[in-house]
This record gives structure tokens, C-alpha cells and sequence, in this order.
């Protein structure tokens, strides 16, 4: 316990708390509840103060985690293995990060039963330069306490789409043609990934 207090802090963890517990409500109001386990309701529906709640909750831990850097990224001064502390969704440090909410989906990516999430987080500032990098990190539903165990380097910004389907991550963003300019790529690209042997690998449609 003394781990986790100090890898998320008390109010991360008692946030988080919501992913593994059931919220209790009727079955029939809850038409993800097979993939929103954790949750135990349809998350996006206002009327249900619990499933809001939850939501509200999980997201709330999602924005105040530490994030691990992938290999690969060393010319930017990005160790491999170093972490990011976010608060409220935002790093400011040596680099400047930030994640968008609303591109955090849930799902259950290790078959365990257990709600777990993608969260995407960019990456600005220092060597650098006028670039920003793209991360897709995995948060792993760990007794009810998030574990992001590993992340990878997306291959554009401009971030349209993401959800998990069965233990499938599906991501939709724009990429660039050999004439864009570095601001406006203008090439969509659908990848799939899905979370094996601790690792995020690619999948094949």
C-alpha cells in the first residue's frame, strides 16, 4: 500500500478506487456492461448520477498519473523508462505535456474482467523544438489501483478518434503525405494495437 501511495498519491488512488468496484445499477440501464465491468454502467449516460460519477472519478486518476516514456525517443532527451508526473492533465518541467480527456477510452485490455483504459498524452518543449510527440499509454485495472506498465509513440498528433473493442485498441489520427507541411497533415490512418506479453504490439484488422 505504502508502494501506491507513493507512485499515485492518497487522493489518485482513492479516486481510482471506482475501476473494480460494481456501481450497483439496473441491467438494463447498462448497455456496455459487459465491457464497463469496473464501472458497472453505461459511463456517458447523464441521467445516472452513479455512472457520471464513476466516470468523473476514474478520469480524475487518469489526469494525476505518472506516465512512462518508450524507448526510441533519446534525441529528444526523452530517456527510455522515464516517467512523467501528470497533475490535473498537465506536466510542466523540462518538457510540457498535457492529456485531452476526451480521448481517454475504457475497456478490458488483458482479459482479466477488469476495466482498464488508454489515455493519450503529448509532449512539447525542450530539444524538441517546434515538434510534438504523441504517446498512447495503456492503465492497467491492478486491484483497483492504475498501473501503466507501458506506452508507445504514435506517428501523428492529430489525434480523431480512440476506443477499445473486445481487447483491441483502435486508434484513428492524421498523418502526413509527402507534401504536408509539418502544421496540417491531411492522411488518415487507422491502427490497431492491442496490449500482450507487457508490451503494446501491433494488430492486424
Amino acid at each position: 500500500m505504502r508502494s501506491i501511495i507513493r507512485e499515485v498519491g492518497v487522493s489518485c488512488l482513492a479516486l481510482f478506487i471506482v475501476l473494480g468496484l460494481a456501481a450497483g445499477c439496473d441491467s438494463a440501464g447498462c448497455a456496455h456492461a459487459q465491457r464497463l465491468r469496473a464501472l458497472d454502467c453505461e459511463v456517458l449516460a447523464p441521467s445516472d448520477t452513479k455512472s457520471v460519477q464513476g466516470k468523473t472519478r476514474a478520469l480524475s486518476a487518469l489526469l494525476n498519473l505518472a506516465y512512462i516514456i518508450p524507448a526510441g525517443d533519446e534525441e529528444f532527451g526523452l530517456a527510455a523508462g522515464l516517467r512523467l508526473r501528470f497533475k490535473n492533465g498537465k506536466h510542466n518541467g523540462k518538457y510540457s505535456a498535457w492529456i485531452d480527456k476526451r480521448e481517454v477510452a475504457f475497456g478490458d485490455l488483458n482479459g482479466d474482467g477488469a476495466t482498464d483504459a488508454l489515455v493519450i498524452f503529448r509532449i512539447e518543449g525542450a530539444k524538441l523544438g517546434n515538434q510534438t510527440l504523441c504517446f498512447l499509454a495503456v492503465v492497467l485495472n491492478v486491484d483497483s489501483s492504475p498501473v501503466n506498465p507501458a506506452s508507445i509513440e504514435l506517428p501523428g498528433w492529430d489525434i480523431r478518434s480512440t476506443k477499445i473493442e473486445s481487447d483491441t485498441i483502435k486508434i484513428e489520427l492524421m498523418t502526413w503525405g509527402p507534401d504536408d507541411p509539418r502544421c496540417c497533415p491531411s492522411v488518415k490512418q487507422q491502427l490497431q494495437y492491442r496490449f500482450a506479453g507487457g508490451k503494446i504490439v501491433e494488430a492486424r484488422p
